[in-house]
């Protein structure tokens, strides 16, 4: 133990003290392409949308423009390039689920304190 035979004051100054920490990393969620308002497979059943190539890489949601015009959130940093990457399927197709994987998260937070003692069965604790 550091320090086990302090003085009081020095006790209070370097004792008591505690470091904790989390760490969070998790992968992206899977995302379906929806084909929007198109019923290819059934009349009541929209599907979901058929890839024509290799998927498009999701980012982090960004306001996006297309044709000079800001229509919002889009999950794709080329938002045109991405609707391309994908067709509606045809009839007798069913789609494919789960094709694109969404950011994950990546998060280390730590946190300090420090006790106090104020006498027999009593303490202080700051914490930030």
């Amino acid at each position: 133990m550091l320090a086990a035979g302090a003085n009081p004051y020095l006790n209070a100054v370097i004792g008591g003290w505690h470091v904790s920490g989390i760490f969070r990393w998790t992968s992206g969620f899977p995302i379906t392409i929806d084909n929007g308002f198109t019923w290819s497979t059934d009349w009541n059943i929209e599907g979901d949308a058929e890839p024509n190539g290799p998927s498009p890489k999701a980012s982090n949601p960004k306001n996006a423009i297309v044709n000079g015009v800001d229509i919002g959130p889009d999950i794709f940093a080329n938002p045109a390039a991405a609707e391309a990457a994908f067709r509606p399927e045809w009839p007798g197709e069913s789609g494919v689920r789960n094709n694109v994987i969404g950011d994950g998260m990546f998060n280390i937070d730590t946190g300090v304190s420090k006790d106090f003692s104020l006498g027999e069965g009593r303490r202080l604790e700051f914490t930030w």
